[in-house]
């Protein structure tokens, strides 16, 4: 007798321990694929995630699907950059204009000698316009990928300064002591000259977020893991590897009074 005709395709005629038999497999099956997406989320980890290279088609494939291994490697680490780098931090290869700011206002709050100070290198070995392009500014991506037409980005947010200087110049009435945690929720003051109130529930103070507990880098507004970055208020699906929600600007008011 062939398969076909003692498992026909009419379940209705299946033996009841054989259809159980299969919902059940099913079921299995689908609960196993469901982790494959759960690091897509914010807060959930790497894999997954958008910094999850495998799964790219456009990114050098580990045979092995390993997440880490772009950035990371256990063995031969390049040992100016500190976090087991295994990439070419050279300033040569890294052609950009990094993110800082001159206007006058800001003068008396010192920069870095190096405005790349801590991971702000590590990152822009690919936020540099060509590898992870950046559409902030004017780095803007031109009609074919491979083209961009500029690796300035200095027009966006600064890095590589003090925050403290920039607390002690600007004042309290401008910038978060540092000690403060950050914007969870925001209550709208619509009364002239009087700020909007901000209530601050993270476990994170902005000191946390500071390099060496003083210097604005990139990783003080974004969590590179996707291991804590906040998930968005419902019908909202970004995940920008935020610290601090991006509704009512919460990530913008952690450090700043408006």
């Amino acid at each position: 007798m062939s398969i076909h005709s003692k498992f026909p395709c009419d379940r209705s005629k299946l033996p009841e321990n054989i259809l159980r038999c299969i919902i059940i497999s099913c079921l299995i099956l689908l609960s196993h694929a469901v982790p494959v997406l759960a690091g897509s989320a914010p807060g959930t980890g790497m894999v997954g995630s958008i910094h999850d290279m495998t799964l790219f088609n456009y990114v050098f494939q580990d045979p092995q699907q390993r997440v880490c291994i772009l950035c990371h490697t256990p063995h031969n680490a390049n040992p100016s950059a500190g976090a087991l780098w295994s990439l070419n931090l050279d300033p040569a290869t890294i052609t950009i204009t990094p993110y800082k700011w001159t206007a006058p206002p800001n003068q008396g709050i010192s920069f870095n000698s190096d405005p790349l100070v801590g991971p702000s290198r590590l990152c822009l070995t690919c936020h540099d316009g060509n590898v992870a392009i950046d559409t902030a500014g004017d780095t803007i991506q031109s009609a074919y990928p491979q083209d961009v037409i500029s690796t300035n980005l200095c027009v966006t947010h600064p890095i590589g300064f003090s925050y403290d200087d920039a607390f002690n110049t600007r004042g309290i009435k401008e910038l978060a002591n540092k000690n403060s945690y950050l914007a969870t929720a925001i209550t709208i003051s619509n009364v002239p000259g009087v700020h909007n109130q901000i209530t601050r529930n993270s476990s994170l103070r902005i000191s946390d977020i500071l390099y060496e507990g003083s210097i604005v880098t990139c990783m003080t507004c974004h969590d590179i893991h996707n291991d804590q970055n906040v998930t968005p208020d419902p019908g909202h699906t970004y995940n920008y590897l935020l610290w601090a929600k991006e509704e009512g600007s919460l990530n913008c008011l952690s450090c700043h009074i408006k």
